[in-house]
């Protein structure tokens, strides 16, 4: 059998767009740090931090591209800092933006034993307000990817290992997940900036 997911990611919102009129428009989502066991060349928190941004820049917000957001922030910022030592302040400076998402990757598996493989991510994100400090929403999810010999045949176990043992499309999938399930629970203005987006009009078709 193969099985994906934690149940449904739990976020814990504590502004949303209806109850503040001045919610930020524009943001830029850091560098994800990750815990000192994790092995770096694994790369968990850069995939779960490209994903998210993947699926993050369907939401109505103005999203600073990551590589843009890289070079602001590289000069004073080490790649292991979850950025809690920065100063608001001095993030607002450097990016310009009203808010920042915030990642932590806290554990993430990838193998292969015998009959059974497993991938997961286990992260903290949150979204902070630059212009007051104030954390937007917040979550702690753990999302899991495993299978085993209860496959219907034993040529789907050995294609369901051989994919996990591609570390990095493993941790993609995985990420992919969390992403979305996160993104569902998320305050999203587009339904307030509907005056600010103009989509294009089609004016004849030949």
């Amino acid at each position: 059998t193969a099985f994906i997911g934690c149940g449904k990611a739990k976020v814990q919102v504590y502004y949303d767009v209806e109850e503040n009129s001045d919610y930020p428009r524009t943001v830029a989502i850091l560098p994800f740090s990750y815990d000192p066991e994790i092995a770096e060349s694994k790369r968990p928190n850069a995939i779960l931090r490209e994903l998210f941004f993947y699926y993050f820049s369907y939401l109505g917000y103005t999203d600073m591209p990551l590589d843009t957001v890289d070079q602001k922030v590289a000069s004073s910022i080490k790649p292991e800092s979850n950025f809690g030592d920065v100063p608001i302040g001095e993030l607002r400076k450097k990016l310009g933006t009203d808010a920042v998402v915030r990642g932590h990757v806290l554990n993430a598996t990838n193998f292969t034993a015998g009959i059974y493989a497993e991938t997961s991510i286990k992260a903290k994100v949150e979204m902070i307000d630059l212009r007051t400090g104030e954390v937007l929403w917040e979550t702690e999810h753990n999302e899991l990817n495993s299978s085993s010999i209860a496959t219907p045949s034993v040529v789907d176990m050995i294609k369901g290992q051989t994919a996990n043992s591609e570390i990095k499309e493993a941790y993609q999938k995985v990420a992919e997940s969390f992403a979305l399930k996160v993104l569902e629970k998320i305050p999203d203005p587009s339904r307030v900036r509907q005056h600010e987006v103009h989509l294009p009009n089609i004016i004849s078709v030949e």
